[in-house]
C-alpha cells in the first residue's frame, strides 16, 4: 500500500515524460522524406525514363510531366515497373 502512495506519482511522471518524447520523435520523422527514382516506359516498353519521385503517399501520383504525362513507377526486385510512387516534394 505504501508503494501506491509514494511510487505511483513518480511512475506516472516518468510515463508522461517518456510519451512526450515518443510523440515528438514521431512528428519529426514524418517530415523527413527521401526522393526515389521513378521510371516510365520508353517507346520500346522498357523502364528507362527516369524521374524524381517519392515513396511518401500524397495527393498526386508521380508522372514524367504534369498534370497528364505518363505515370512513373518504382522498380520491384525483378526490375519491373510496378511500385506506385508519388510526386516528390519541392
Amino acid at each position: 500500500m505504501l508503494f501506491f502512495k509514494s511510487g505511483m506519482p513518480i511512475a506516472t511522471a516518468v510515463l508522461a515524460i517518456a510519451l512526450a518524447f515518443a510523440t515528438s520523435s514521431m512528428q519529426s520523422a514524418s517530415k523527413n522524406y527521401v526522393n526515389v527514382a521513378g521510371f516510365s516506359l520508353d517507346s520500346e516498353g522498357f523502364c528507362d525514363i527516369s524521374v524524381e519521385c517519392s515513396d511518401i503517399v500524397s495527393q498526386t501520383m508521380c508522372r514524367v510531366t504534369y498534370p497528364n504525362g505518363p505515370m512513373a513507377f518504382g522498380k520491384n526486385f525483378y526490375g519491373m515497373c510496378l511500385n506506385i510512387l508519388w510526386k516528390s516534394k519541392p
